[in-house]
């Protein structure tokens, strides 16, 4: 399907049409779709979300390996590969949750270390014509271990999230 925009789906497909096409197993469908699959060689959970009119929005994979060196090898091919297919990264970076405890991270290790405990995370974002990419290796706040999601939001989803985000501000001010 030329037109896909998450594995064999479109922006603006039902939850229906999403099912028919998703060959990975149903695990819930109460507020969006997720299954449980494999992308890349990794086990993963697949997230759909709809907006209020029922349109496919979002779309997320999540991989988690005990290991939190795993998941920063699985960021890194990730990485890899969507550079391949969508160019150079509008941003890419460490953000560091306290700036004043930065450091030079040298190993896998640590840097699964600091993700893990939650003292940094890790993000790179592409933008097509119709689509934000953000791959963000992540803590995970329940088991205090690494975790690597890779999101896809059509791009008027995204930018009236963010539009949203900028009046509450404004509000605040």
């Amino acid at each position: 399907m030329a037109d896909a925009h998450f594995r064999r789906c479109s922006w603006g497909m039902t939850r229906d049409e999403v099912m028919d096409l998703e060959d990975a197993t149903l695990i819930d469908a109460e507020q969006g779709l997720l299954f449980k699959g494999t992308f890349i060689g990794s086990d993963c959970f697949i997230f759909y979300r709809f907006n209020e009119y029922g349109a496919l929005t979002t779309a997320a994979y999540r991989f988690d390996s005990p290991d939190d060196k795993v998941d920063v090898a699985d960021f890194t091919e990730l990485e890899e590969r969507l550079t391949k297919k969508y160019g150079v990264p509008e941003h890419a970076g460490i953000e560091w949750m306290d700036p004043r405890r930065a450091y030079l991270i040298e190993t896998v290790g640590e840097l699964a270390k600091v993700v893990g405990i939650g003292q940094a995370k890790l993000q790179t974002a592409w933008r097509t014509e119709d689509t934000v990419i953000r791959l963000v290796l992540t803590e995970d706040k329940e088991k205090y271990n690494a975790i690597v999601w890779l999101f896809y939001e059509e791009f008027g989803e995204a930018q009236q999230r963010l539009d949203q985000r900028e009046r509450d501000e404004f509000d605040l001010l």
